[in-house]
């Protein structure tokens, strides 16, 4: 009925078999753990591969807990830095206490004043801009239309007038 041999007695060679099938079994389990391991986790998983002999995954697992909280405050002082980096990078970009000697405002100084150097074709006082050549909204507006009449009249001053 059963065609397989029965082992009654353990003898060296089936034990060195069955201690290299366990040792096969854990090392496959190790990898699959490694393999399922976020990349954050690149040079940890790089490290324990380099390992001889390998180790478990019961402790490979204690390790990575170890270094967990470890991760976290190095992580929370990376984001500080970070911020007081791009707070430094900000104070210089509006130029700290420099004031323009031509229009008075802060954060340029002559060599970068629109007023010198000219406005951007975006910028409402550019000389490209038609729309807004005079500085005025009112005037310009009624420069490039033709007289309204009536009823369209009244509803554009009174719009007018409200922005003023």
């Amino acid at each position: 009925m059963n065609d397989l041999l029965r082992f009654t007695s353990v003898n060296e060679e089936i034990a060195n078999f069955l201690h290299a099938l366990a040792k096969q079994n854990a090392e496959q389990r190790l990898f699959q753990f490694l393999n399922g391991l976020d990349e954050v986790y690149a040079s940890q998983r790089s490290q324990v591969l380099l390992m001889n002999p390998l180790p478990s995954v019961e402790s490979v697992c204690s390790l990575l807990q170890q270094e967990e909280p470890q991760r976290q405050v190095l992580e929370d002082t990376h984001i500080q830095l970070e911020s007081a980096a791009l707070l430094t990078k900000n104070v210089e970009a509006k130029g700290g206490d420099t004031k323009c000697s031509v229009c008075g405002n802060k954060g340029h100084s002559r060599d970068k004043c629109w007023q010198v150097i000219g406005y951007p074709n975006w910028h409402p006082r550019s000389k490209k801009n038609p729309q807004r050549r005079s500085g005025n909204y009112k005037q310009g507006f009624q420069q490039q239309n033709k007289p309204l009449q009536g009823r369209q009249r009244k509803q554009d001053t009174n719009q007018l007038t409200r922005l003023k």
